[in-house]
Formats: C-alpha cells, structure tokens, sequence
C-alpha cells in the first residue's frame, strides 16, 4: 500500500471518527469560526494542499452550545402536592390565584412548567435535589374552558418524569 492510499484511509477514519462524536454530543464545532471558504494553494509533493474554493463562507448563524452530558440532569420524577393558604385545584379562572408544591422523588429534578394560555407560573422552572420542595405559584386568568392543565416536566433517564395537575373554573 503506498502512503498516499495509507493517509487517505487515516484521514476517512479520523472524519467518521469526529462525525460520531458530533452525532453524540460529546464535541462542539463553532461553524462561525470556520472561516471565509475563499483562497487559494498550491500542490507540491505528496502531501500539497489543493486550491481554495470561490464560494461563499459559513454564514454566521447561531450554534446553540452541544451538551457533553449523554445522561439527562434528572434522576428522579417530581411531585405536586397542594400548598399554601391558596393550593387549590378549584379556581376562579378569571383571577387565578393557587399554589402547588414541587418536589423531587427519588433523585434529584431539573424542572420545568408549563400550562395553558393566560395563566401564569412562577417560578416556571428550577433544579431540586432528592427531597427538596419549591413552592410554586399559580396565577393569571384562563377562559378556554371549564378547565386547565398545569404540567410538571424532568425527563429522566427512563424518558418520563412527568406530573399534571388539572384545574377546575368554578
């Protein structure tokens, strides 16, 4: 095998290597910082670089950050309980004014809530460790129904980690 076939082989190996570790998320590459795409080079030898393209650059769009954890953050599943002088599921929807208790079960909980249009929740999201609570207030006004849906979301390792807790406008 000469060595042009041997490089050639390295150099496919290295890029499949580099293209899997992209696909996992374990390296990040900043297009932005690439370059322009235009040059110009010569050949000489038999390792010579070839001539530049005419073409147009990267362009200099936003590269979210990729992160290096395959795990996702949560190990446990949250749970809501009703707290506080206002924790109640039956609300006037035209000024909703509840409280629900956010706690991690059996690992700890990154967060996040979401419920319907018009209603409000503070704080919308946060990390817990194993037993660890964080009240969470309930507000704003809903006016889609008899009824609205708040949702609790931590994926975790299992791919669930969810709880819902379902509203009634009376």
């Amino acid at each position: 095998m000469t060595m042009r076939a041997v490089l050639t082989v390295l150099v496919g190996v290295v890029a499949v290597v580099v293209v899997l570790l992209v696909a996992r998320g374990q390296i990040g590459i900043d297009l932005g910082s690439l370059g322009s795409g235009g040059g110009s080079g010569s050949g000489g030898g038999s390792a010579g670089g070839s001539g530049g393209g005419s073409g147009p650059g990267p362009t200099s769009e936003v590269v979210p950050p990729v992160t290096t954890s395959a795990a996702p953050e949560s190990t446990g599943t949250p749970y809501l309980t009703q707290r506080g002088t206002n924790g109640s599921l039956d609300v006037d929807c035209s000024d909703i004014d509840s409280e629900l208790l956010v706690s991690a079960y059996d690992g700890a909980i990154r967060w996040s809530a979401e419920a319907d249009s018009g209603v409000t929740v503070s704080p919308s999201s946060g990390f817990l460790e194993e037993g660890e609570s964080e009240l969470v207030r309930v507000g704003g006004s809903y006016s889609g129904g008899d009824g609205f849906q708040l949702v609790v979301s931590a994926p975790n390792r299992s791919g669930s980690g969810s709880q819902s807790a379902d509203f009634t406008c009376v």
